[in-house]
């Protein structure tokens, strides 16, 4: 019991630490995610323009579905 008191003693002196690196991290983690969505969209697009011109629209929707997975 002591141990769990002392921990979030702990935690709550250094809660300010702690919402720092999880505001980095989860800035860090969208921005690694977008990079990955804008480089999977690149080889998606080069796919639709394989597709002739009324189906290229479509294409590209299922472009922007595939680099979103």
């Amino acid at each position: 019991m002591g141990t769990a008191r002392d921990g979030l003693i702990l935690y709550a002196q250094n809660y300010q630490h702690f919402l720092k690196n999880a505001l980095w991290l989860s800035v860090f983690l969208w921005l690694l995610t977008l990079a990955i969505f804008i480089f999977l969209l690149g080889p998606a697009a080069a796919l639709v323009a394989l597709l002739p011109g009324v189906m290229s629209g479509f294409g590209f929707a299922v472009a922007l579905v595939f680099a979103g997975a």
